[in-house]
């Protein structure tokens, strides 16, 4: 309302009207035009949209202003008082307070908010006059309902509140009678309804701030004399709070003669007092029922008044658990999750006030906590805390099952207690995978479990060791080697050294040793002992090994063996051969070198990629999260045979064996996985959800279920057809439904021959047989449609997983040899048309692609790179970037072309000495890479030279003008040598736009040879050559002879500067050619009226030609040729 238009309040210099002329002033009614004006403007008053509201309240508040204004000036000095204000003023005020006690929308917050506005702008409308329409619409009779009575209450209190925030009360000539009768109303309703009795006391407040001393004494302590005169030992905390409210406002005034001696000489919040305090805000419990529930109503909204106490409580409580050694946390988490609190505390009130002070426990209060939760899992929520609420034992189970995850995920871990871990892994792996006829012990009880929690606990299971894994524990670093390599990583080990997972073996075999027994739904479940047993001393070698070594292959396998125990409860069968397989593969890494055989082995490396591909179908987050560990740990051991079986599966060409080659494992996916899964792609097919339902209503049907259908309608099918070909067999399901109703009114149509009565039981049977039939197979095809759409999204899923490996590959190993064998499988993905299904997959791919591998700077160099390959694979980017069908895809082609120019020319060899090399074997490393610089020289001119040729001759290309000069500014000694093609190109390209380009590359190759005097010498032979060229240019466009059109002339002109410029600074050059003829033929330039637009870049040249040559000083040396083009690479 702040940016209304409305004139200024209409000033009024009698009286205001009184609440007898309102009472006996007629029924208010508007004429036509103002009922057009304002009425509308009511409805929409209520609405919830805040900008709607604030806008109805302004066009009302516009209007009203204008009117009244008019009528004021209308009037006559010998008016009655009852006249003094337009019937659209007195309507607007009645209808404002007798909205206040609607329920509908938010309308008290639009009435409120103008009935304040409306007082604070006319003045004459008197305070008394309000409050009696209050009293007259908003009367609370004993007959009424409660939800009126309700109604009307707070009604009455926010017309008091209204009359507050529009400062009638405190203006220099407000009536006190006005401020005793809204303080009056406010503190009686206060003792009426405890609903509205904070409110109330708040409007009281909110006067107490802003009336001044005497006026406060005078009024408004009369009025609460009862409560200032009750003390300490009667007082209430309405009252209390009144009473901090007079001492902060009047802290320098003798206000404690207003109150009762009781209250004493210090000030209340005195620590003297807090005991008083205590007894006076304290409930029978602290924690009780109502207290609870406020403190609930109050979190849960941030609109809530009390919410800035019930978030500092929360805050405290967090705190106060971390400090505390008793047991009073527990009993804190215990009171709010309990029949007085909620279950579901943190969720309702979209906080994380349990999980914090859980997350905060000493080890007593935690102990006691994980104590209760388990006996809720055996007992159930409703016999533990004798609840009301409806809680199964199924849900109760559910919920200590993520509590427990909550605790793994929240709880720091401490290397001094480890115990309770340990007890809810146990907990967990007993009750997924194993049960008992007895008691195990206090905690885990022989209770019967459904497959549902079963699986809800599994996946709990796998996520807490997933969030284990990633944990590191205070002293794996006193275990670990203190020379190992950084990328060995410390997460999920124990205190003791060993992994996490290493301890769920040692768990499943004290499971064994209970007496427990596996479920039904394992298989193999005889071997699996013996499994678990091979492991436990598998890994305790390889541990004992690791730790003397400390190699990252060791580690690696350790972590392998350790999390892989947990796989063989799920698909026992697959996970026997995986660990088979690795156990080969370790001793192939543990036996000695050994004469070469005739019969060719995979390698160690070889066999463990494809173990950790195979671990990746898999849908659990731990597994992925284990791959991509165990990966970082051997990635620098990877052979070309080892990539390729990576690249080949989410090679694009290998798109059609997919479905049979990849199978990802059912019945193993955790939560976690699920969701990361899920919001990778949840954004992207939002967007589609609505497209993809009207694809499916609309899906064709083919020929064969279409010609089922006629077979089992047989000759009612055709005369379908005789009489309606349009409508008939439509292309739908549901046009397919409406085809056999039309049939079936076809029979039994008046002038038919044939009704449903013509045909006997037998036939319809038949028929009825028959169109089952025909729909049944339409429904299995559409069956197969989902399965087939489930399998692609799956696939795509496990070749994300398979990226992630890849991003390993290239963040561990930037300078190995293999990083160039990445770019033709990546590169082939992102050329891949885009569809709904695998939009993600590429754009992923993409990203790695041109952020991660095409920006390594320690890519590999010397001898360690097989040149032949990288150049074939070099040539076959060319190709690619000619062959480019959009310009996107040439840009990501060109940032891969570039990226291969660096790794070809070696850059920045690594010269520096080493303390087991001589300067000689340096300087011959150093050597031998200038070698292979000068070796790819050609390689890389021969695909620049095809590029420019395609950007000279061909008007499809995809190449820019941005592309070859930022080749020349990278690169310019080999942009040198192609200055003959591009002298050609200037002469012989396929149009005017394309001389005018070539004329800027060359412009850009005179720029780019400056800081290097070889490059210049050897440009100086081309002297001659280039102003023969620019003379016989220059001489057809002076006789209108040249295809070079007028726009593009400037371009050229700049070329011939550029080309002066470098002369006139060039004393060789200037010695081998004095530009005369090119001077001559500008002069005729100039004076030609045909090229006015070109004069000044004309006579620019001119000036340039007949500037004398600057000598080059001999002291004022340049960079030599070798440093030059060293320090451009």
């Amino acid at each position: 309302l702040k940016n209304c238009t409305s004139p200024a309040p209409v000033e009024v210099t009698t009286s205001c009207i009184s609440f007898n002329e309102f009472k006996m002033a007629k029924k208010v009614r508007l004429n036509s035009d103002a009922q057009n004006d304002i009425l509308p403007y009511f409805w929409t008053l209520a609405s919830v949209d805040e900008d709607e509201r604030l806008l109805s309240a302004e066009n009302i508040l516009t209007v009203v202003l204008r009117l009244q204004k008019e009528y004021s000036e209308q009037k006559q000095p010998n008016m009655q008082l009852d006249k003094r204000l337009c019937n659209e003023l007195q309507y607007t005020v009645q209808r404002l307070v007798k909205g206040l006690g609607s329920f509908r929308k938010a309308a008290r917050l639009g009435f409120s908010t103008l009935l304040a506005e409306v007082l604070k702008q006319f003045r004459e409308v008197s305070i008394e006059s309000v409050l009696h329409l209050s009293s007259e619409h908003l009367i609370v009779t004993h007959s009424a309902k409660s939800e009126e009575k309700r109604n009307n209450y707070i009604g009455q209190v926010f017309v008091n509140l209204c009359i507050i925030s529009s400062g009638r009360l405190y203006h220099m000539e407000a009536d006190a009678n006005d401020l005793v009768l809204v303080t009056k109303n406010l503190f009686q309703l206060s003792k009426e309804k405890n609903y509205i009795r904070e409110i109330a006391i708040t409007g009281i407040v909110d006067i107490i701030k802003k009336v001044p001393f005497k006026l406060f004494v005078r009024h408004i302590a009369p009025i609460l004399q009862t409560d200032l005169q009750k003390g300490w030992n009667e007082t209430t905390p309405e009252a209390l709070m009144v009473v901090l409210c007079i001492e902060k406002a009047y802290k320098n005034k003798p206000y404690q003669k207003l109150l009762s001696k009781d209250w004493g000489d210090t000030p209340v919040f005195d620590t003297k007092n807090y005991a008083k305090m205590a007894d006076i805000l304290k409930v029978n419990v602290v924690l009780s029922k109502e207290f609870l529930r406020t403190f609930i109503n109050s979190l849960s909204s941030t609109k809530a008044y009390l919410y800035d106490a019930a978030k500092h409580l929360a805050t405290f409580l967090e705190n106060f658990a971390e400090k505390d050694d008793s047991l009073l946390s527990f009993h804190i988490v215990k009171q709010l999750i309990s029949n007085q609190g909620h279950i579901n505390f943190d969720s309702i009130t979209h906080t994380k006030t349990v999980q914090s002070i859980v997350a905060k426990m000493q080890s007593k209060s935690l102990s006691a906590y994980l104590s209760m939760i388990k006996s809720v899992f055996n007992f159930g929520y409703e016999t533990i805390f004798q609840a009301t609420e409806k809680c199964g034992l199924e849900q109760s189970r559910i919920w200590v099952a993520n509590q427990m995850l909550a605790l793994m995920k929240s709880y720091k871990l401490s290397t001094t207690d480890e115990s309770w871990v340990v007890d809810v892994l146990k907990f967990l792996l007993f009750h997924s995978f194993f049960t008992t006829t007895n008691d195990i012990d206090d905690s885990i009880k022989a209770v019967e479990i459904s497959e549902v929690v079963r699986k809800i606990l599994c996946e709990r299971l796998q996520s807490a060791l997933a969030e284990l894994s990633n944990r590191c524990s205070d002293s794996t670093s006193s275990v670990t080697n203190k020379r190992a390599p950084k990328q060995l990583p410390m997460a999920g080990r124990m205190s003791n050294g060993f992994y996490w997972g290493y301890e769920i073996l040692l768990l499943t075999r004290e499971l064994y040793q209970q007496e427990c027994k596996l479920i039904e739904s394992v298989e193999h479940s005889n071997s699996i002992n013996d499994i678990v047993n091979d492991l436990i001393s598998i890994i305790k070698r390889i541990h004992e090994k690791s730790i003397k070594d400390n190699k990252p292959e060791s580690i690696a396998f350790e972590v392998l063996f350790s999390h892989l125990g947990l796989t063989i409860f799920e698909n026992t069968e697959n996970s026997i051969e995986l660990i088979k397989e690795l156990q080969v593969c370790y001793n192939k890494l543990s036996a000695k070198k050994q004469a070469n055989s005739k019969k060719k082995e995979p390698l160690w490396i070889e066999v463990l990629t494809e173990i950790l591909l195979s671990l990746m179908t898999y849908p659990s987050s731990m597994l992925r999260s284990l791959c991509n560990s165990v990966f970082q740990l051997i990635c620098n051991h990877l052979t070309s045979d080892g990539l390729k079986s990576i690249t080949d599966i989410i090679d694009p060409k290998n798109e059609m064996g997919q479905e049979s080659s990849v199978e990802v494992v059912s019945g193993f996916q955790d939560d976690d996985e699920a969701e990361s899964l899920d919001e990778e792609l949840s954004n992207k097919e939002e967007s589609n959800d609505e497209e993809e339902s009207s694809e499916e209503e609309t899906e064709t049907i083919d020929e064969g279920f279409r010609q089922e259908v006629r077979t089992a309608l047989g000759d009612a099918a055709d005369d379908m057809e005789g009489n309606n070909k349009d409508d008939s067999f439509n292309t739908t399901v549901y046009d397919c439904c409406l085809c056999m109703t039309n049939v079936i009114s076809l029979l039994v149509q008046d002038d038919s021959d044939a009704s449903l009565s013509d045909y006997d039981d037998e036939t319809m049977l038949k028929l009825d047989d028959a169109l089952s039939a025909a729909f049944k197979k339409r429904l299995e095809l559409a069956s197969h449609g989902k399965a087939k759409k489930e399998t692609k999204r799956t696939i795509m899923y496990y070749k994300l997983r398979v990226l992630d490996l890849i991003e390993v590959f290239i963040k561990q190993c930037p300078s190995s040899p293999l990083i160039v064998d990445l770019v033709l499988p990546l590169l082939s993905i992102t050329t891949t048309s885009k569809s709904k299904d695998n939009k993600e997959f590429i754009e992923r791919t993409g990203s790695i692609l041109k952020n991660k591998l095409c920006k390594i700077q320690d890519y590999c160099r010397g001898d360690k790179m097989n040149v032949d390959h990288a150049v074939e694979i070099f040539n076959e980017v060319t190709d690619k970037l000619l062959k480019s069908s959009s310009q996107a895809t040439f840009a990501t082609n060109s940032i891969i072309y570039f990226f291969l120019i660096r790794v070809l020319r070696g850059i920045n060899p690594e010269i520096g000495l080493s303390p087991l090399k001589t300067r000689r074997q340096s300087q011959a490393k150093k050597n031998q890479s200038n070698a292979n610089k000068e070796y790819m020289i050609p390689h890389i001119e021969s695909s620049f030279r095809l590029i420019l040729k395609d950007f000279m001759t061909s008007k499809k290309t995809k190449v820019t003008t941005t592309f070859c000069t930022e080749m020349i500014r990278r690169y310019p000694e080999i942009s040198f040598g192609l200055t003959e093609d591009f002298l050609y190109h200037l002469q012989n390209s396929i149009n005017s736009f394309r001389k005018a380009q070539a004329s800027i590359l060359i412009s850009a190759i005179i720029t780019a040879i400056q800081p290097y005097d070889l490059l210049k010498k050897s440009f100086n032979d081309y002297c001659n050559k280039i102003e023969a060229l620019f003379t016989s240019m220059l001489n057809e466009i002076v006789e209108m002879k040249s295809e070079l059109k007028k726009k593009h002339l400037k371009d050229f002109l700049k070329l011939v500067l550029k080309y002066a410029n470098y002369v006139r600074n060039n004393a060789e050059a200037c010695r081998s050619c004095d530009l005369n003829d090119i001077k001559i033929i500008l002069e005729k330039l100039v004076s030609s009226s045909e090229f006015a637009n070109s004069k000044g870049v004309c006579k620019n040249i001119l000036s340039t030609i007949a500037r004398n040559p600057q000598q080059v000083s001999s002291r004022k040396r340049k960079k030599t040729t070798t440093d030059a083009l060293s320090n451009n690479s």
